[in-house]
């Protein structure tokens, strides 16, 4: 999901400097774990193998851990839970980066060859990611430090998730979460909870009244310049560029060309939003864009 946050703005490169930065961050973080071999004893419940039978069965299990958050959500939203959704949003957030930062934590230390002495690091360091995790969700923060904490914890799930699955799964599972996305933000759940958005701050006016322009969805949305787009949605973005840098082979041009096509596509969202539209589904175009321009980096063997 893209939506605006303040006034108009001009669209510029800057927009979408982040995805197009997202080869560089993608590739280091697969490479760490890699190097370190922390995921070789972590039970997933995907399949890592490739093929039609495991495609079919990653979305399976990726739509059952996804199913329920979503009614979740809807439920919230329809019986106007302001601060039950605001929980639910505020301590995924928080387990969501405590648990990436002792993973990654653990990888890099792993590396540096200074576990055993140094291991418990992780732990301490997970409490003060999901200590952070709060305090933006909660607090009005600068944009720039809210937007750098919601692209790091994105990143971060991102590129893990490109490590968990084959290549084919990750564009079946991107395809899919376009699919619902277009649903979900011009008629499902995601709209409700846009338009309770925009009713707790005053239909735009709640800067004025002393009300935040943004409460239910800071932290789970990454301010860019005037705009906001999804936390999930940069969550999926890393995820495809990544695998596309991991598979078949590791190549870097290969994950450019993809981020390419991701930020064009998240471009051309934002060209229709700024045409008058509230909201739109951040994930269709740029997937689209990504995944072609993904295989025709393939076929010309990059």
């Amino acid at each position: 999901m893209w939506a605006m946050s303040s006034e108009r703005r001009r669209l510029s490169i800057a927009h979408v400097l982040p995805i197009l930065l997202m080869p560089f961050a993608g590739s280091a973080l697969s490479e760490l774990l890699a190097a370190s071999g922390v995921l070789e004893g972590i039970e997933v419940p995907f399949a890592r193998e490739e093929g039609p039978s495991s495609l079919a069965y990653n979305l399976a299990v990726f739509s059952a851990m996804f199913a329920p958050v979503v009614a979740i959500v809807y439920l919230l939203v329809r019986r106007r839970l302001v601060l039950a959704l605001k929980l639910t949003f505020t301590l995924s957030l928080a387990l969501a980066f405590a648990t990436v930062t002792e993973l990654y934590a653990e990888a890099a230390l792993l590396v540096a060859g200074l576990y055993d002495e140094m291991g418990f690091v992780a732990v301490p360091l997970s409490a003060l990611a999901a200590v952070q995790a709060i305090y933006v969700a909660l607090r009005e923060v600068p944009e720039a430090y809210e937007a750098a904490v919601g692209l790091a914890l994105g990143i971060a799930i991102g590129a893990l998730f490109a490590n968990l699955l084959p290549l084919w799964s990750v564009v079946g599972i991107a395809l899919a979460v376009s699919a619902y996305d277009l649903y979900a933000v011009l008629r499902g759940p995601l709209k409700g909870l846009i338009d309770l958005e925009r009713e707790l701050a005053g239909g735009g006016e709640g800067a004025a009244a002393g009300r935040p322009r943004v409460f239910l969805l800071r932290g789970m949305t990454v301010p860019l310049l005037g705009f906001r787009v999804g936390l999930g949605d940069i969550i999926f973005y890393a995820m495809v560029i990544t695998a596309s840098y991991l598979s078949p082979y590791p190549s870097l041009l290969r994950s450019l060309a993809t981020s390419a096509g991701v930020a064009a596509g998240a471009y051309l969202t934002l060209r229709i939003l700024v045409s008058g539209r509230r909201a739109m589904p951040a994930m269709p175009l740029p997937s689209l864009l990504g995944l072609l321009a993904l295989a025709i980096s393939v076929a010309l063997g990059l």
